[in-house]
């Protein structure tokens, strides 16, 4: 009971709040490739992405214009599907292929 009425009261107050509204998001990026990212809407429907990411002794830098629009227009409501397209330009180091993966001699 002591862990109920404490659950209770957040998911209470959490069902109230709403997302912020903006037209520039920054993010976080983990995992394989780790950086930053960049989304700004040019319009409501369009998006320009920067993603810049470092990786294997390396960094890579993507750009990409993201395009959304209502899935079955406006029978179901926020479903969205998303297209696009964009550029990726990266490097790495070629001493860091040879520490994981050595050429036989």
């Amino acid at each position: 009971m002591r862990k109920l009425v404490p659950f209770l009261l957040l998911l209470t107050f959490t069902s109230q709040l709403w997302a912020q509204v903006s037209r520039t998001a920054v993010g976080l990026r983990s995992g394989q490739s780790t950086g930053i990212a960049l989304k700004h809407y040019v319009e409501s429907d369009i998006a320009l992405e920067g993603i810049l990411s470092f990786r294997e002794n390396g960094m890579q830098l993507s750009a990409l214009t993201n395009f959304q629009n209502q899935f079955f227009g406006s029978y179901v409501s926020h479903l969205y599907y998303y297209f696009g397209l964009g550029g990726h330009a990266g490097y790495y180091s070629q001493r860091y292929w040879e520490e994981v993966d050595p050429q036989p001699q």
